[in-house]
């Protein structure tokens, strides 16, 4: 078996290094390296705790975010169908349209805390009522803070 000489083996280590990219002179020595040990604080000197950057949230992407599951569940959810149809029903099966627009407060869990309906009308008051109702029991995402949202609906027949 024949054994290496030092050059061949610094020249192996150095083609190691560079072939692999990432290690281009540092570590391909034959020397160990040094470790140096972390310093310690002297007894009564504070110590400083390095502590991760909150995030901030933006409440204008959450207001987004809010919106989309307002318009996705305007289309799937059952609980806005049968809102309108009980209005139809109430009003003689009428077809009719009808624009809600609700301003919503979600709070970090991503429950609806606080919902108003803007420019309110006294023939609309029971079908507000009932969206209201149906859109507090919907599951938002969850945030930092409580997140202000607007959420519009167009209710109609379909056609």
């Amino acid at each position: 078996m024949r054994t290496k000489s030092m050059s061949e083996s610094k020249r192996g280590a150095l083609l190691l290094c560079l072939s692999a990219g990432f290690c281009l002179f540092s570590g391909c020595s034959d020397e160990p390296k040094q470790v140096k040990p972390t310093p310690r604080p002297y007894r009564g000197q504070q110590t400083q705790v390095q502590s991760d950057t909150p995030t901030v949230e933006n409440t204008e992407e959450r207001g987004e975010e809010i919106r989309r599951v307002c318009s996705r569940k305007a289309q799937t959810s059952t609980d806005i169908s049968r809102c309108w149809m009980e209005e139809s029903e109430r009003r003689g099966a009428k077809k009719f349209d009808a624009q809600l627009n609700l301003q919503l407060l979600v709070s970090p869990e991503g429950k609806a805390q606080e919902i108003n309906v803007i420019n309110s009308t006294a023939e609309l008051k029971t079908l507000e009522g009932c969206v209201v109702e149906a859109v507090r029991s919907w599951n938002f995402p969850t945030g930092q803070t409580v997140a202000p949202a607007q959420c519009n609906f167009l209710l109609r027949p379909m056609m």
